[in-house]
């Protein structure tokens, strides 16, 4: 698997037709009598919840690539079965509660530019792309996002009377940019060679 777009755009759809769905609930009026209302059925947590998981989602697909060959633990020779391997993110989950707390902010504070949310995504990349594995090979480090996702065009689509799917397709485009700008700097090894990269492999996300 690889970082699709499509699948972040299917889960921010997801996310926003169940952002609108309403149930009916029986109350009282003023004069006791009983009368149907339609209320929201999901809570703003919820909502932010269900925006986290289309991220995390697509997010948990993220790849790196080796490019160069590791070292041979015991007599330092090459080990060139590693290159052109790609390790899947094992650590997608970590971040995904601060990132919901993050899109939840951002609801409540009516965050026009949804800056709280761009920086939850970059935190969320910070805290949960940190490990990575494929079969006997693994890597551990950091992922920095070099451009942060900013949201303010894909709102702006909105303003300027855009369809709901342009906004969402809007905002999967800037989302997917970044995270396939964001570069993992980390220690690989193979077990099975009992190889380290040495010097440290370097990848963006894929």
């Amino acid at each position: 698997m690889a970082l699709s777009k499509q699948k972040l755009v299917d889960g921010l759809k997801d996310a926003f037709t169940k952002a609108k769905e309403v149930e009916e609930k029986t109350k009282k009026d003023s004069e006791g009598n009983d009368v149907k209302v339609s209320e929201a059925k999901n809570s703003q947590s919820d909502i932010a919840g269900f925006i986290a998981d289309a991220i995390v989602s697509y997010a948990s697909d993220a790849e790196v690539t080796i490019s160069s060959p590791f070292t041979v633990t015991l007599g330092g020779g090459p080990d060139g079965s590693v290159v052109g391997a790609k390790l899947k993110v094992t650590t997608a989950q970590v971040g995904k509660p601060a990132l919901q707390t993050a899109i939840l902010t951002s609801m409540n504070t009516q965050d026009v530019a949804m800056a709280a949310i761009t920086s939850g995504i970059v935190a969320y990349t910070a805290a949960s792309f940190i490990a990575f594995a494929g079969g006997t090979i693994t890597a551990a480090g950091v992922s920095v996002m070099a451009v942060p996702p900013l949201l303010v065009a894909p709102l702006a689509v909105g303003i300027a009377g855009g369809e709901e799917d342009d906004v969402i397709n809007a905002m999967a485009t800037v989302i997917h940019a970044s995270f396939l700008g964001t570069t993992f700097t980390g220690v690989g090894a193979n077990a099975a060679m009992l190889s380290t990269s040495v010097p440290p492999m370097v990848s963006t996300l894929s």
